[in-house]
C-alpha cells in the first residue's frame, strides 16, 4: 500500500484543474479558493509552494516576477 503526501493530493489537484481549465492563470490565491472548495485548507505559502513544485514537475510554466507570480498549464501560451 502506497501512503500518499498532503502535497501529492494538492499536487494532484492543481493539475486537473489546470488540465480542465488549461488557458487559465494560476495563482497562489486561486489555487488556495481552489483547495477550500475541497475542503483542503492550506496557508498562501503551501500554495507557493505546490506551485513551484508543480512547476518543477513540469506541468505548469511560471509567468511573471516573483511577487506577481503565476503559472499555466505547461504548452499553453497566456
Amino acid at each position: 500500500m502506497t501512503t500518499r503526501t498532503h502535497q501529492s493530493v494538492r499536487l494532484d489537484v492543481l493539475l486537473a484543474e489546470a488540465r480542465r481549465t488549461p488557458h487559465t492563470q494560476i495563482t497562489s490565491g486561486s489555487a488556495m479558493h481552489l483547495y477550500a472548495r475541497l475542503g483542503l485548507a492550506c496557508r498562501r505559502t503551501t500554495a507557493q509552494g505546490d506551485l513551484r513544485a508543480a512547476a518543477a514537475r513540469g506541468w505548469l510554466t511560471p509567468h511573471g516576477p516573483d511577487n506577481r507570480r503565476h503559472y499555466t498549464l505547461r504548452g499553453n501560451r497566456d
